[in-house]
């Protein structure tokens, strides 16, 4: 599998936030997010290829039994599904991150989806109506609610996105309100400062849960513990 990094770190995001995870980012993306704060998952040369069999023996070395598979998006990888099962045979809580447009069978304790907003949309882009239909699917998140312990996370930065969201939560239908959060739009600690209590204000108004983005506001950006 093409990797990018493997690091030890807390969980920034979401249901298990604070929780020390040893985080595996694998290399490119279905999606060319005009915020992404992980370019780095896209940048060509910057995944080194790592069989499974060592990629194992290099996560045991962490002494952490709690794994995060993101990117990226690390549903494109054809050897996933051998990777998450590996791990469960290994008795690791494995968390998937996915921007949930591709449905697949998998392994994992928590399926962790997050849908993007038309704010994400690249403001170039060859074939904007076709680009638009794959950022959502609604077909694979259903999937994935009825057969996962998930959550769903929204990143927002003004008051017009719960418009969408509402739209989106509305044509998946059944879902459980406490597994959907927002998190603030924002791609470093300063960003964060400047939104997040707007955000959260936000939150507040609607009664949804509001989730931090911990690796921003501590270290900036991801980063592994020493």
């Amino acid at each position: 599998m093409l990797v990018v990094e493997i690091f030890k770190t807390i969980q920034g995001e979401g249901m298990l936030v604070g929780t020390v995870s040893v985080i595996i980012r694998l290399w490119g993306c279905n999606l060319k997010c005009k915020w992404c704060d992980e370019k780095i998952s896209l940048k060509p040369g910057s995944g080194r290829e790592i069989s499974i069999d060592d990629l194992l023996k290099r996560i045991a070395i962490y002494g952490c039994k709690n794994v995060i598979i993101t990117g990226g998006e690390p549903l494109i990888h054809s050897e996933i599904e051998k990777l998450t099962s590996s791990l469960k045979k290994d008795s690791y809580h494995i968390t998937v991150e996915t921007n949930a447009t591709i449905k697949k069978n998998i392994i994992c304790n928590l399926l962790s989806m997050s849908p993007k907003l038309r704010h994400s949309i690249p403001d170039k882009i060859k074939d904007p109506e076709k680009y638009n239909e794959k950022r959502i699917n609604i077909d694979a998140i259903r999937f994935y609610i009825k057969n996962y312990e998930y959550q769903i996370k929204f990143v927002v930065g003004q008051d017009k996105d719960f418009d969408e969201i509402n739209e989106i939560l509305s044509k998946i239908g059944d879902y459980d309100k406490d597994r959907v959060l927002i998190m603030p739009l924002a791609s470093s600690r300063n960003q964060l400062f400047k939104i997040q209590k707007k955000v959260m204000d936000m939150c507040i108004k609607r009664g949804i849960r509001y989730s931090s983005r911990l690796q921003l506001q501590i270290w900036g950006k991801g980063k592994e513990v020493k």
